[in-house]
Order: C-alpha cells, then sequence, then structure tokens
C-alpha cells in the first residue's frame, strides 16, 4: 500500500485504517509483509510446483538442530532475522516449513493502543508545522475517531495485572522460594566447591567448568526447573550466529540463577511498587532489617527539588527479603570463580550472570528474566494465553490493589509517597488510566462523599453539601443512608455534573491533602 511505500505525507484516513488492521492481525509481520515478500521470493526462486517443505528447507539451509534458517530467510527478503524471529505470525506461517519455534506462536490481538495514541499526536502536533497546511492527516478529531477501536481497552492487555495472574505469580514466587530457591543454594555450594576441588580453576572459562561440573553433581529437587532451562536455552539456538552467545554450552546452574533473578526483581517491582531504574541500581545494602521488620532503600528515579533523588525505606513482605537474601548468597559463591570486572557490581544489589560472567544488572536484563520466569511458571491471562509480565505492571498492579483496598479517598496520601510521587494529583492520574469509567464515578464519589462529611467549608463542597439537601429532602447527612448518598453521587460523576479530584496544597514546609469539587458549568 501507498501509505507503507511513501510515508505519512501521502497517507489518508483508510491508509491509517489499513496499517491498524494489519498491526492487529499479524503484528509486525502484517505492516511489514514479510509473508508475502516470502511469499514472492519462493515463486521466484522455485520453480512451481516445487515450493514443497523439502524444497525450501534445502533452498534457504538448516541450522544446527535442523530448523529452517531465519538468517537466511531474513537475508532473501531484506528483513532482520530478528524481526522476523519476533513475530509470532511470521514464525507460526514457517511451521508448514518445519520450523517449530515455540516462542509466543499465538497471532491477532496486537497491543495497538501504542499506535492509536501516536497518529493523534502527529495530526495535532502538524498545526504548527506551515509546510504540512494541507496534510490528508491533519483533522485531529477525524484522526482520533479512526484510532478509536485500536486503544488499548481493544488490545487484549491491560497496563495493570489481572488479578488472576497476579496470583499464579505470588503462588509460583512463593512455591519457589520454599523449595527451589533453598535447593539452588545447595546445589550451586556443590559446584563452586567442586570447581575449587578440581584445581582447573584459571585454566579453564569459568563457565565451561560449570557446564563440565553439572554431569557430576546431582541436580535433586531441581530437576523439573533444569529440564525446562535446558529445553529453553537448546531452542535459543536455533538461528544464531556462531559468534553469539553459544546457547548449547550455557550451563543450567546460570539459567536457575536467572530464574531466580527473575523472582527476585518481579517481587520488588510488586511489593515496594518500584520502577525499573530503581531496582537496577538499588545498593548493596539496600535491604534493611529492624525488629523483625524489612525495608528496601530506594533512591527514586525522578529527581526533587536540589535535582537530588528522595530516599525511600519502603516497607516489604519477608518473601522479599528471603529471595534477596538467597540472591546475595549466590553471588557471593559465583564470585568464587567468576570475578567481577565491573566496577559497578561492587555497589549494586542486582547482577546478572551469562556465558560472559557476572556483571551489574542493567534496564535491558529485566526483559530477560521476566520473560524466563513467566514461561516457567506457565502464567496465563483471563483469556487463557501466555502471560508475560512487564515491570511496570507489576508497579501498577500494587497500586490499584492498594487504591481499592485501603479505601479510595482515603488511600491517595500513602500510595503516593509509597510510588514517589511528589504530590496526590500525580496518583489520582496515574490510578485514573487504569480504571473503568464506573470505577472513576464511584471513587469520584467515595471522595465527594469524605469532603461533605468532613467539614470542609470550601464553597463547593458547601454547594455539594446543599444539593444533597434538596435531592433527599433533609438538612442532616447523618440521618441519610449512606449507600443512597453514594450511589447520587456516582450519577452525579456519571453525568458530568460534577468533577472531583484530589489536590495538595503547600502550606510552609507542610503539604495537605483536600479535594477539590468542580460543579458543570464553573
Amino acid at each position: 500500500m501507498k501509505f507503507l511505500r511513501d510515508g505519512l505525507l501521502v497517507a489518508h484516513l483508510d491508509d491509517i485504517e489499513e496499517f491498524m488492521e494489519s498491526y492487529a492481525e499479524a503484528g509486525s509481520c502484517g505492516t511489514g509483509q514479510f509473508i508475502e515478500r516470502l511469499s514472492s521470493y519462493l515463486s521466484a526462486e522455485i520453480p512451481l510446483g516445487q515450493s514443497d517443505a523439502d524444497e525450501v528447507r534445502k533452498h534457504f539451509g538448516l541450522t544446527e538442530t535442523n530448523q529452517v534458517s531465519l538468517v537466511a530467510i531474513g537475508n532473501a527478503i531484506s528483513v532482520d532475522w530478528q524481526r522476523l524471529r519476533s513475530s509470532p505470525a511470521f514464525r507460526s506461517h514457517l511451521a508448514q516449513y518445519g520450523y517449530r519455534g515455540k516462542r509466543d506462536v499465538s497471532c491477532g490481538n496486537r497491543a495497538t493502543g501504542g499506535y492509536a495514541d501516536i497518529f493523534p499526536l502527529l495530526a495535532q502536533a502538524s498545526h504548527s508545522v506551515q509546510s504540512l497546511s494541507g496534510w490528508a492527516l491533519k483533522n485531529v478529531r477525524e484522526v482520533r475517531d479512526a484510532c478509536r477501536p485500536f486503544r488499548r481497552e481493544h488490545s487484549g492487555r491491560t497496563a495493570t495485572l489481572p488479578p488472576t495472574v497476579c496470583r499464579q505469580f505470588i503462588r509460583s514466587a512463593c512455591a519457589w522460594m520454599l523449595e527451589e530457591a533453598p535447593a539452588l543454594e545447595t546445589h550451586l555450594l556443590g559446584l563452586i566447591d567442586e570447581i575449587a576441588l578440581s584445581g582447573e580453576l584459571g585454566r579453564r572459562s569459568p563457565t565451561a567448568l560449570l557446564k563440565d561440573t553439572e554431569k557430576r553433581i546431582e541436580i535433586g529437587s531441581l530437576v523439573c526447573c533444569s529440564q525446562f532451562i535446558s529445553q529453553r536455552y537448546r531452542e535459543r539456538g536455533d538461528d544464531r550466529h556462531c559468534e553469539l552467545e553459544p546457547y548449547r554450552l550455557f550451563p543450567v546452574v546460570l539459567g536457575l540463577i536467572r530464574v531466580h533473578l527473575g523472582v527476585c526483581f518481579a517481587l520488588v517491582a510488586l511489593f515496594a511498587c518500584a520502577r525499573r531504574s530503581e531496582i537496577c541500581e538499588m545498593g548493596l545494602h539496600a535491604l534493611l532489617t529492624s525488629d523483625d521488620r524489612h525495608y528496601l532503600t530506594i533512591h527514586q528515579a525522578k529527581r526533587g527539588e536540589g535535582n537530588e533523588r528522595p530516599r525511600f525505606d519502603k516497607p516489604v513482605p519477608r518473601i522479599v527479603a528471603m529471595a534477596l537474601s538467597v540472591m546475595n548468597n549466590l553471588r557471593a559463591q559465583l564470585l568464587r570463580v567468576m570475578p567481577g570486572e565491573d566496577s559497578l557490581l561492587d555497589g549494586r544489589l542486582m547482577f546478572f550472570v551469562g556465558m560472559q560472567g557476572i556483571r551489574p544488572f542493567d534496564e535491558n536484563h529485566p526483559r530477560v528474566v521476566l520473560q524466563l520466569i513467566s514461561d516457567y511458571f506457565d502464567l496465563r491471562g483471563p483469556d487463557g494465553e501466555r502471560w508475560v509480565l512487564e515491570p511496570h505492571q507489576l508497579r501498577r498492579s500494587f497500586a490499584m490493589t492498594f487504591f481499592h483496598s485501603e479505601g479510595e479517598e482515603s488511600s491517595l496520601p500513602a500510595l503516593a509517597w509509597l510510588m514517589g510521587h511528589h504530590d496526590v494529583e500525580e496518583t489520582w492520574r496515574y490510578v485514573k488510566e487504569s480504571m473503568t469509567g464506573k470505577e472513576i464515578s464511584h471513587a469520584e464519589a467515595c471522595m465527594a462523599m469524605a469532603a461533605v462529611n468532613s467539614g470542609d467549608s470550601s464553597e463547593s463542597a458547601q454547594r455539594l453539601k446543599a444539593l444533597l439537601f434538596e435531592h433527599f429532602g433533609s438538612d442532616d447527612l447523618a440521618v441519610l443512608d449512606h449507600d443512597d448518598v453514594l450511589e447520587y453521587l456516582e450519577m452525579l460523576s456519571e453525568e458530568r455534573k460534577i468533577s472531583v479530584r484530589p489536590i495538595q496544597i503547600a502550606t510552609g514546609d507542610r503539604s495537605t491533602f483536600t479535594v477539590l469539587i468542580s460543579h458543570r458549568g464553573e
């Protein structure tokens, strides 16, 4: 289509809709026309009637695991092979040629919300560019209407973890900490002691020593997890250049440690309500214990006054402390055979392991370990499809659970502190993003109810109180049924007759939390 060929400057609304539909159906495979390119290439290169699976496999060549080579296909159709490998629709298409990739082969229900937000923003930005005065997509309203069906709520994924997925993860993480984590500590200690006694340390690479020593040490209760790791990294070796990490030589114990790192990261993100960068940069001594209570020192990613990063000692449950303690023990054992060469490693709590050894945990590693534990724990969404944890999903899940369980109208100040927000208005905007219209109306009604019952003397609160007196025919709120009042306030919010939002008023060195009630027409 001309939108793909000539770009946005010649695009019309039908081009946008066609692009969004293609992406919704098959992701980048649809918009990049991977399948069409391959079909065109095969029809030109292989005689008609001979393009069966064996002929195609012979034409492109096979990997060491007897799979058709994505590298060769990518070169043939001028697409980066890693884009092909990350496309579920394309891998599914290659199944007819014997491709056995098992990672997320589901098609459809793509997350189109990002594009649905970008196109209206581009249209809005065009108003300040004189050369785009005649652009067909300049009408923001029309572009927004065209993209509305593809916004986030239709994508099949939400920004917050569904309760079922959250429960699956917590149950699995608890089981890991009770069973596999202690066994992993013992197993790694046995491997390291065996290597130390062998006298080969320094003559061969640490990963090679770990791989060989694993053959002589019983895996014990880690057998199921080790089988999962072995299978996963054999598959990860498919379609890899020989100069990349040789996954077939990957020690199973390092994969087991990555699972534990994923558990640690996810637990901290969930229970400390921490951002990805904040977790990556936690100090070596971030875990604090006092009177049998545990805290994590988190330095907020967003800078405050004086361009400094505020420090928060956030309370965390015992399972987080257990996971981090095990991680520290694993780290100490690894450093006996894998000296850390990066100076950042000495001051960081989180670390990562691979064929290159032990190194600091950076912002690319959460995706690796979260995908790993999502597959090992077999996390499934409400639709039964594979669910991959994302760092911000965990933080948002904590925020929404805390907001709803602690009382909407009273939880915002505490939640703002836990999230590291400077004021409650920022927190309110944050939680609203994951709420339905009905939930927002209910939360606004709760805040309005709290305002009129608190003796708020503001003009807007007094007007709302007068409106309630008039509606219910009473001049005393105490005699009214709480649920009836709340239902009426919800109706006012749903009909947009009132708008309620929390605000934070600074008075000297202190900040006061209150509620601002706006009446329609103000």
